[in-house]
Order: structure tokens, then C-alpha cells, then sequence
């Protein structure tokens, strides 16, 4: 496996793409107690929670491939580079997403 970039399963990946845009500064969901309209954030969140559910990903008759496909475009939109986004796998409907976060620089990787 390269360096900075991890394999990661669709649904692991789902909960990878929240964390990326979180850190790109698009889903940045305050305390919910605090408000009962949720945030545009939190739309946003919802709207790609839902888009995502919808997809049917189940074994044999669903397709991860597309969930994947979804995930990416999402990452491309928010600004991550097209060349740091990849949906592969074994099969055209076993397809996975992976995801390179790049570093600043300013540490030593892990």
C-alpha cells in the first residue's frame, strides 16, 4: 500500500468522506441543543446521509460502486484534487473509494 493512501470499505469510507469535509470546513455541525433549525452544515450533512442510504449497496443485488462514485463527486465538489480520488475494485459493482488526504508537510507521516 502507498503512502497516504488508505483502502478503505464503502461504508467506512462514508464516514471517512464526513470526516474530510469536515476538515475542509464544510460540515462543521454545532450542538444541536442549541438550535432547532439545523445549519445549513447539518443539511448538508443530511442531504449526503440520504443521497448515500439510498444507493443499495446490499450483497448480491447492490452496486458499492456507485455509492463510491457519489462519495467522490462529493469530495471533488468540496475541493479535494480529481487526481487524489479514485473508485476501484474487483468487480464493477464491488467498487471502493479511495481517498488521499494530503499533509502540510510540516510532520513525518505515521
Amino acid at each position: 500500500m502507498k503512502k497516504g493512501v488508505d483502502f478503505l470499505p464503502t461504508m467506512v469510507g462514508l464516514l471517512l468522506i464526513a470526516l474530510l469535509l469536515s476538515l475542509k470546513g464544510v460540515i462543521l455541525a454545532p450542538d444541536v441543543a442549541q438550535s432547532a433549525q439545523p445549519s445549513s452544515q447539518q443539511q448538508l450533512l443530511r442531504e449526503i446521509y440520504q443521497e448515500l442510504i439510498e444507493i443499495d449497496t446490499t450483497d448480491p443485488t447492490g452496486d458499492t460502486t456507485k455509492a463510491a462514485e457519489a462519495a467522490a463527486a462529493r469530495l471533488r465538489a468540496a475541493g479535494f484534487p480529481a487526481q487524489d480520488i479514485r473508485v476501484l475494485g474487483p468487480h464493477p459493482k464491488k467498487g471502493n473509494l479511495v481517498a488521499r488526504l494530503r499533509g502540510t508537510g510540516g510532520r513525518k507521516p505515521r
